[in-house]
């Protein structure tokens, strides 16, 4: 720090300002300072915080309505059963990372069923429906052997 050669006004303001930057200061990216430059006491440590609000990431205007990438994906499996996930995804217009996941749901309740196609790759259809037991059947009493 060269200083010999400053008047002493100038000599002051500089020593105010090293002063100054010598303190711990705050820029939104650290620590709060209050006016006399010590950190306020925190009442719980902040987790770090995200800048912007996400809001550029979506690129597809937001989130589905609730059920509408169900109804969309059954739909599909309905007119194509044994659909790839690929034409799935773009006929159901449903993003392949959401898509993977409601199929493993639907497959987990046993409304769709995973099958392997004569391609070798894996397809989805409609699980088949369980036959229903005719309400007017009366079990017959067997006969025990004397």
């Amino acid at each position: 720090m060269v200083t010999r050669f400053l008047p002493a006004p100038l000599f002051g303001q500089l020593v105010a300002i090293n002063v100054w930057l010598a303190r711990p200061h705050s820029f939104g990216d650290g620590e709060p300072t209050e006016s006399s430059g010590t950190p306020r006491a925190a009442s719980k440590p902040s987790a770090p915080r995200r800048r912007g609000s996400g809001s550029a990431r979506r690129s597809n205007g937001g989130r589905a309505p609730r059920g509408a990438n169900r109804a969309a994906v059954l739909r599909v499996l309905a007119d194509r059963p044994g659909v790839s996930v690929a034409e799935l995804s773009s006929a159901a217009a449903v993003a392949k990372p959401v898509l993977y996941n409601l199929l493993r749901t639907l497959e987990q309740r046993g409304e769709i069923a995973k099958e392997q196609l004569p391609s070798g790759s894996t397809g989805y259809r409609l699980a088949p429906e369980a036959p229903a037991e005719p309400a007017n059947v009366v079990p017959q009493p067997v006969a025990e052997p004397s």
